[in-house]
């Protein structure tokens, strides 16, 4: 019976977005596979920081910023509404107003609603078919569906949608190679509310929007809080929007991985282990971040193991690891053969924390 409510719920979903428009690629002439977007009011469009962070740099002007329905469609930006690097979202207005926008979901989220994502992965119009729930688990709070595909260029910022076609989630970073929860609502409201993000710059160029995003950001690290010193971090480790600088990255990171930032525990114990296989340091900041329940911090030191085997510091005990490591990744639907990623074939998607930051 659950099965049949599931692939009800996606031929609705399906046959829906052939005649509403739930989600839209935003793009340039030139970048045409950027990002994805949606309407939460007839002039009002959503998507990532990151995503119109990268379109500013090729254009002169808001108005070459398009956002585009399925390669038919399409409408200009008129202006930035408000911007919030902290929560990698951006709010824009459109120069005409759209016929149809999705709804924000209010109140609870309640467990085991089924959801998609509409997206634009690699540029194409998709329902992401593998089809996910919310779960309420009592270590990781709140966790909803990572389908694979969300994680291809284009996917970010699409909308994850539930029954009742509300949006409960929006697919963030994952340029960065990490995987990540999908912002919330909240954040989105906060966004809206002028909280966190930038939302007067009179007269100014685009380009001056996003350094302002990134000054706010910085001034958050610098007054404590540590999702800003982590996104601050890896900022400084990808070389995105700032400078590549490994000391600045681990400095940021590790700021935030002693207020329990469980993400930058596994993003600098990674970056540790990565440098010298025995760092002491790194191998402490992984058990944190694994001992907070932490999935993608499972996967990756289970990674570490089956990569170096007898010679990582786990010695000779590394197939137990191993073995136990691949046991609650696959209770999580999270499939690891050989230590190459896969999905698991018994749900086909992956679940992640949808509270930890």
């Amino acid at each position: 019976m659950k099965i049949l409510f599931f692939l009800l719920f996606f031929i609705h979903i399906q046959a829906f977005t052939n005649t509403k428009p739930l989600a839209w690629k935003i793009a340039t002439e030139r970048i045409r596979d950027s990002g994805t977007g949606f309407f939460i009011s007839p002039n009002y469009f959503v998507t990532n920081f990151h995503v119109l962070a990268s379109l500013i740099q090729s254009v002169s002007s808001l108005k070459d910023i398009h956002i585009i329905h399925n390669d038919r469609t399409f409408y200009r930006v008129e202006k930035i509404v408000s911007i919030s690097a902290l929560y990698d979202l951006a709010i824009l207005r459109t120069n005409q107003p759209v016929d149809f926008h999705l709804k924000t979901a209010k109140g609870p989220l309640h467990s085991h609603q089924p959801l998609t994502i509409v997206g634009y992965p690699r540029g194409q119009l998709e329902v992401i078919r593998q089809i996910g729930e919310i779960i309420f688990d009592k270590n990781q709070g709140v966790s909803m569906p990572f389908n694979i595909s969300s994680t291809l260029k284009g996917a970010s910022g699409a909308p994850f949608i539930n029954s009742r076609g509300e949006v409960v989630g929006i697919v963030s970073e994952t340029f960065f190679n990490t995987l990540y929860s999908p912002i919330t609502i909240d954040q989105l409201n906060a966004v809206k509310e002028g909280r966190y993000s930038v939302n007067r710059c009179n007269n100014c160029h685009p380009q001056e929007w996003i350094n302002q995003a990134l000054r706010q950001l910085t001034r958050l690290a610098n007054t404590g809080n540590k999702v800003a010193q982590y996104k601050l971090g890896l900022y400084y480790f990808e070389g995105v929007f700032v400078k590549r600088s490994i000391p600045k990255a681990k400095r940021w990171l590790r700021r935030a991985a002693k207020k329990g930032h469980l993400y930058a525990q596994n993003k600098l114990g990674n970056i540790l282990l990565a440098e010298n296989m025995n760092s002491e340091e790194g191998y402490r900041l992984v058990m944190q971040a694994m001992e907070g329940n932490l999935t993608p911090a499972m996967f990756l030191f289970d990674r570490f193991i089956v990569e170096f085997k007898e010679n990582s510091f786990v010695g000779s005990h590394w197939k137990i690891i191993h073995d136990e490591l691949s046991k609650k990744l696959s209770e999580r639907n999270f499939y690891i053969p050989n230590g190459g990623l896969s999905i698991n074939p018994r749900s086909n998607l992956c679940r992640f924390t949808f509270s930890s930051f």
